[in-house]
């Protein structure tokens, strides 16, 4: 019997955020002989019995992962992992107690690093098994390659032309001012003088970093709120766009741009090419400020308030940093009417030689497809299980699947409700998908053979 080829599983939770460097990865991978399937990560986890056994892609490892990772490995896959939260972070143990639990470590095969200061950081765990790490870098950061800068060259010429000259405002509030109430760092009390109970941001954390953290990001949230009427009054030639992290409540940004005529709440597709139309960045603690250094686009850190503990050093440290108002007027002036561009200094490039590895050389992408063919080739496909394992595994993943589509995604403010999956996966049509592949194609000269076929409800098959 001819063997099968192996199989890739690539699941998108936020899809203007990981939809396009995921679809990279996914095309380096059909390239090489990979049956790949990509697509919303909710829809493939509850249809996670239905793929044939292959390798699971992960955004992350964090403890609430644990469940389905093991309901995965009874099923007979096996678990890559690369965090996609695991560039910017407060502090190492801030790090573990939300993104790492020991017991989603122990059901990973192979480990993805962003860079040398992420790979150190995963081996510093207490409970790290000794799981094989490479050091990749994701493939975001080849998105903002020059072969690839191209690839969004046709969405910066519209953004320009419907806005003209314009300040991005990228937003970093979800824990303050999350998309449900529930998912903050603090669940408001339902009456006065009540303690609030941790919500879903703070799970994990001291109580007391908790409620630091959540008054600091308060402060600086109100802080933007006032900034955007003043920066809208100080640069009447300039169109403002807020473009709100993907897990925030936008309401709060659009009573901001309610009676102001040039400030627009935003939040469409990928955010690089809003970066590469936009004139400047202004940010506090955002990834964003990273994507700007490599691009050459001059970013503005707005720090009104600030506390060691609590602030993000990589993409405040790679930025300008304005401490007060006046200060961010000034400094954005230079930027814009003086034409004073970015200011990077040789302890930032090393900065970000230490966090972001494949800047240069063969993709991230090809890098972890790479090591995920020698995982193949020397496995010979993931592991059968027993039927008793896999009956197990299948039984678990279906009553995990009803119980969040039926019960679950009924329940207020929960995560799995529809209307929150919607904003974090907004669908795309076969043909989308294809016309994105033709425009990589373009770009690497590579993929031009791939076929697309929808398998379910987003979820796709991309294949040689």
């Amino acid at each position: 019997m001819k063997p099968q080829p192996p199989c890739l599983i690539v699941p998108v939770e936020n899809q203007v955020r990981e939809l396009d460097p995921k679809l990279l990865v996914a095309c380096a991978a059909a390239e090489r002989g990979f049956r790949v399937f990509l697509g919303s990560r909710t829809r493939i986890d509850f249809r996670i019995a239905a793929f044939p056994r292959g390798i699971y892609l992960s955004k992350g490892m964090t403890p609430k992962s644990a469940k389905m990772f093991r309901i995965m490995r009874r099923l007979g896959h096996e678990i890559a992992a690369l965090d996609e939260e695991g560039l910017v972070y407060h502090s190492a143990d801030e790090y573990y107690a939300r993104r790492v639990s020991d017991a989603t470590l122990g059901l990973i095969a192979t480990l993805f690093a962003w860079g040398d200061e992420s790979a150190e950081l995963l081996r510093s765990h207490p409970d790290y098994p000794g799981t094989p790490l490479f050091v990749t870098g994701n493939p975001r950061i080849d998105l903002l390659r020059p072969e690839l800068r191209p690839y969004f060259a046709a969405e910066i010429a519209k953004i320009r032309e419907r806005l003209g000259a314009f300040v991005l405002i990228n937003t970093n509030f979800s824990k303050v001012n999350a998309y449900f109430p529930r998912m903050n760092l603090l669940v408001p009390p339902a009456h006065p003088g009540e303690v609030p109970e941790l919500g879903a941001a703070g799970i994990g954390l001291p109580r007391d970093f908790a409620e630091g953290l959540a008054a600091h990001k308060g402060a600086i949230f109100d802080h933007f709120r006032e900034m955007i009427p003043a920066l809208h009054e100080a640069f009447p030639e300039h169109q403002i766009v807020v473009r709100p992290h993907p897990s925030e409540n936008r309401e709060p940004w659009k009573l901001v741009a309610k009676d102001l005529e040039r400030v627009h709440v935003i939040h469409e597709g990928n955010v690089i090419p809003w970066l590469a139309a936009s004139q400047a960045l202004i940010h506090n603690g955002c990834t964003t400020g990273i994507e700007a250094f490599i691009m050459e686009k001059p970013a503005l850190c707005y720090r009104p308030v600030t506390a060691d503990v609590f602030d993000l050093e990589l993409p405040n440290a790679l930025s300008q940093q304005c401490f007060d108002l006046d200060e961010l007027r000034g400094t954005l002036r230079e930027v814009l009417i003086e034409n004073a561009g970015c200011r990077h200094t040789d302890e930032q490039r090393r900065l970000v030689d230490r966090h972001l590895a494949a800047r240069e050389g063969k993709l991230a992408a090809d890098r972890i497809v790479d090591v995920l063919e020698q995982q193949a080739a020397v496995e010979g496909g993931s592991p059968r299980p027993s039927a008793g394992q896999y009956l197990r595994g299948w039984l678990a993943a279906t009553q995990r699947s009803l119980v969040k589509r039926h019960i679950k995604a009924r329940i207020p403010q929960h995560r799995n409700n529809p209307d929150y999956q919607r904003n974090r996966y907004q669908g795309i049509s076969p043909d989308e998908l294809r016309a994105r592949i033709e425009r990589l194609s373009k770009c690497l000269r590579r993929f031009r053979d791939l076929r697309v076929e929808g398998v379910a409800e987003h979820v796709y098959q991309i294949g040689a």
